[in-house]
């Protein structure tokens, strides 16, 4: 089978990653994050439609920017319960800063709503299938 990988951000820098991943006629968003630069840097959109999302983990670089995604897509997010948790104030939190410095909003709240809607909580070892990708969560230290 064969599978494409894009860096959308974060490759070559750290900040704003994003990665997609297609094999087997579905796509694979693992991370959408930003820069808390002033403004903001975002990763590169993304014009084709998502299938599911990974979230490794809630720093802002890699979850950042995850509801905008999601939001459009309303596909579902796999990660821990934590890192939603966690995410999720985080979301909230940029939505206020960008506000607050006049930045445009890179989503709504109802984006944001979407996206915990469609939560997969997982837990370490827990392995799943996406086509045929399959992916195995670890815990990374």
């Amino acid at each position: 089978m064969e599978m494409k990988f894009k860096f959308l951000g974060g490759a070559e820098m750290v900040g704003r990653m994003g990665m997609t991943i297609e094999g087997a006629g579905k796509t694979l968003l693992v991370e959408y994050g930003m820069s808390p630069t002033k403004p903001p840097e975002y990763p590169q959109p993304i014009s084709t439609r998502i299938d599911h999302m990974l979230l490794t983990h809630c720093h802002l670089d890699h979850c950042g920017m995850v509801p905008q995604i999601c939001g459009r897509d309303r596909c579902e997010l796999f990660t821990t319960p934590l890192s939603a948790e966690v995410g999720e104030i985080m979301m909230y939190d940029s939505l206020k800063i960008a506000k607050a410095e006049n930045y445009p909003l890179p989503y709504t709240t109802g984006d944001i709503e979407r996206t915990m809607k469609n939560v997969v909580p997982m837990t370490f070892g827990d392995t799943f299938e996406l086509g045929k990708i399959e992916v195995t969560m670890h815990h990374a230290g």
